[in-house]
């Protein structure tokens, strides 16, 4: 399991965990770090939050951030990642909060790919990038870091 992988340690299988509620979504805009800037980001984001993790359990809860594959926006195949990608299963089961920011397309990313090419800027691949600052505000958020609220 991916999943397990990543965060080192081993998972329950969501095999006898009832069926999740669908993700919340959320505004993005108030993570981008230039506003009125198209980053090509979609302006609403989801987030999975387990029961035990809205329950007052949190402390004990992680957090995984998934990003969607080009062609995987919520303008070319609705909330199908985001609901079907089976990470909202391993979550419910294991106390995982699951951030799942949306990248758009646009003229410059017609496939609406998150940014490994170059096209928001010269710091597209490091954590200066205006994607990566944005999703680091979303997780900083959720970690109780920011000061933006959703």
């Amino acid at each position: 399991v991916p999943l397990q992988f990543l965060l080192a340690s081993p998972l329950t299988h969501p095999d006898n965990t009832p069926a999740p509620a669908a993700p919340e979504d959320f505004s993005q805009d108030p993570f981008l770090p230039q506003a009125g800037v198209d980053v090509s980001m979609n302006p609403t984001g989801y987030v999975y939050v387990p029961e035990k993790c809205k329950t007052g359990a949190a402390g004990s809860c992680r957090l995984h951030v998934a990003l969607h594959g080009c062609e995987q926006t919520v303008g070319l195949i609705d909330e199908q990642f985001v609901q079907h990608s089976g990470y909202n299963e391993w979550a419910e089961a294991n106390g995982i909060v699951v951030l799942y920011p949306q990248a758009k397309r646009n003229v410059v990313n017609p496939k609406g790919c998150w940014d490994w090419w170059g096209f928001t800027g010269v710091d597209y691949a490091s954590k200066l990038g205006v994607q990566q600052r944005a999703i680091m505000s979303m997780v900083d958020h959720m970690l109780g870091k920011g000061e933006v609220i959703v």
